[in-house]
């Protein structure tokens, strides 16, 4: 009765894949050693491996999964698709080989993987999509290789319903958001209403990616946009505000963002005294008043050299 009861285990534990052939473990070993080649997996795979079930799991992993996180070798993981690796094999964590290649920035796996065809349409557990979780974690390579297989730029986040520029520039991810707008991702308002995320205000979700990285203090994201976003350029230029009566030299006052509120200022003619509307109807001393003295001083400066260039200009 006992025997009977363990053989019954052993059979279910193999036929779910928790018993792995000696093959299987060999390969996985070929894999685990960094001294390996591409030319030794083959030889393994094409000689006594020949009858390996390629797709089979050690530990809830393929071995195409497991060959992307450990190894990231190009020659590695071409060669296991040769040997028909399911290129979309889910782990037992619900991942694909490209989505561990983005999770963990595995740039030569993801290329060929992206070369067979891998999905990108797949989006992890409580997470995001592959090109917003790339975008997020500024993996700017990777982000274009998703790009150059044919991912769209523009689209939206599927956890926050922003689209990857509003990501990139919330972030501060500079090279990335460079890399999307190079590739003519679109810059707009964010219009989708429906994912509410609830740490995310409603007023938030009206700002745009350059309003989004002026507010967060990302100053290189900054730079990056005012080379593309020709209307946030214009505003400063003609002293415009935007729909809620702010300005970007407000916004980056209010938030404490002395880096900001130079870049602003020096490089793109910011006017220190023009002054917001609606809930911004004050100027950028005004709002720098509470706590940040540093912006406060910097500001009635600027102020001061321009009435004295002026003066001597009349």
């Amino acid at each position: 009765m006992y025997f009977g009861l363990v053989l019954v285990l052993v059979v279910a534990m193999i036929l779910q894949g928790f018993v792995a052939s000696d093959e299987l473990h060999e390969l996985f070993d070929i894999i685990e050693d960094a001294s390996k080649t591409h030319h030794d997996l083959n030889n393994f795979l094409e000689g006594e491996g020949k009858g390996v079930d390629i797709n089979g799991k050690i530990a809830g992993q393929t071995v195409l999964n497991f060959a992307v996180f450990e190894r990231d070798d190009a020659d590695i993981v071409e060669c296991l698709l040769q040997h028909k690796a399911d290129k979309d094999a889910l782990n037992n964590n619900g991942s694909t080989p490209l989505m561990i290649a983005v999770l963990y920035n595995r740039e030569n796996s993801a290329e060929v993987l992206l070369k067979h065809k891998a999905r990108t349409d797949l989006k992890y557990t409580g997470m995001d999509t592959v090109l917003g979780t790339a975008v997020s974690s500024g993996f700017t390579n990777i982000v274009k290789s998703l790009i150059n297989h044919g991912v769209d730029p523009s689209v939206k986040s599927s956890v926050t319903g922003f689209p990857m520029v509003h990501t990139a520039a919330r972030m501060g991810q500079a090279d990335t958001l460079k890399a999307l707008l190079e590739h003519e991702a679109k810059l707009e308002v964010n219009k989708d209403k429906t994912n509410k995320t609830p740490s995310i205000s409603e007023t938030a979700r009206n700002m745009n990616a350059i309003q989004w990285a002026v507010d967060q203090g990302k100053v290189e994201a900054v730079k990056v946009l005012l080379k593309y976003d020709h209307d946030a350029l214009k505003k400063i230029q003609n002293d415009e505000l935007y729909g809620d009566g702010s300005t970007l030299l407000l916004l980056a006052a209010v938030r404490g963002h002395l880096d900001v509120v130079k870049e602003l200022v020096e490089k793109y003619g910011a006017n220190v005294e023009l002054k917001g509307k609606l809930k911004w109807n004050k100027t950028p001393v005004d709002v720098a008043k509470d706590g940040r003295s540093d912006i406060q001083t910097y500001l009635v400066e600027k102020i001061k050299e321009k009435r004295e260039k002026k003066g001597k200009s009349q």
